[in-house]
């Protein structure tokens, strides 16, 4: 019996407040890129402590290699245009 559980990392979270120049109600934030991008790790363990391979789900359509590469051998990669997990990821 395995109990799973998976989160959100952000690449780009956005911040709660600006310090700004007294008077000035205007202020704007440039991004770049994935700015609304995210990864989902999913992680799963069983009642005896064995813990299943790691999943990273990244949004893509396409999964870049330079990713693939980068994660360790024991881990699992998968990908979805949102980054969001779905049953058909896994």
């Amino acid at each position: 019996m395995f109990n799973g559980d998976k989160s959100v990392f952000q690449f780009s979270p956005k911040p709660g407040k600006f310090l700004v120049h007294g008077g000035n109600k205007s202020v704007y934030e440039v991004t770049r890129g994935l700015a609304n991008a995210s990864t989902t790790p999913v992680f799963a363990f069983s009642v005896s402590v064995m813990m299943y391979p790691p999943i990273l789900i990244y949004p893509y359509k396409r999964m870049p290699s330079v990713i693939t590469h980068r994660v360790p051998d024991n881990w699992r990669v998968g990908h979805r245009r949102t980054g969001w997990m779905t049953a058909d990821v896994v």
